[in-house]
């Protein structure tokens, strides 16, 4: 039976986006980033960089798709799913000599306005910025 895990979460709620999350695939992997106004303190703005690395598999879910499973702790949170059956379907259908590389891990994040993003992986990392704060 799949179980989550939570790994951590962008500093700021994703329902104060300053525009749509970014996403793009690159040499190291995917990269998801939003960027984020503090309602509570209006001069400060946060980017929030989800990098992806070594990257197997993607799959996005627009919300209006997304069932109640893609939401259940992963709102504005990478989750790590465990047991999970996507992941051995991937590994059946590759050759074995291909995943002597290193373990693989589904990771899932819902954030608003954009769906649910999985992502099966070598590993996950964030970094927060503050790009602009204002004088106090």
């Amino acid at each position: 039976m799949m179980r989550r895990v939570p790994l951590f979460s962008v500093p700021l709620p994703s329902t104060a986006a300053v525009h749509d999350p970014d996403y793009s695939f690159n040499a190291s992997g995917l990269v998801l980033e939003l960027t984020c106004a503090d309602t509570a303190d209006r001069d400060r703005v946060t980017r929030s960089t989800i990098r992806f690395a070594r990257i197997a598999a993607v799959r996005w879910r627009a919300e209006i798709y997304c069932r109640p499973w893609h939401l259940k702790d992963a709102y504005d949170t990478v989750c790590e799913i465990l047991d999970s059956d996507w992941i051995g379907r991937l590994k059946s259908d590759c050759a074995p000599e291909l995943l002597a590389g290193g373990g693989l891990h589904h990771y899932n994040i819902y954030l608003d306005s954009f769906g649910s993003l999985e992502v099966v992986a070598g590993s996950v990392t964030i970094d927060n910025v503050v790009l602009f704060r204002g004088t106090p």
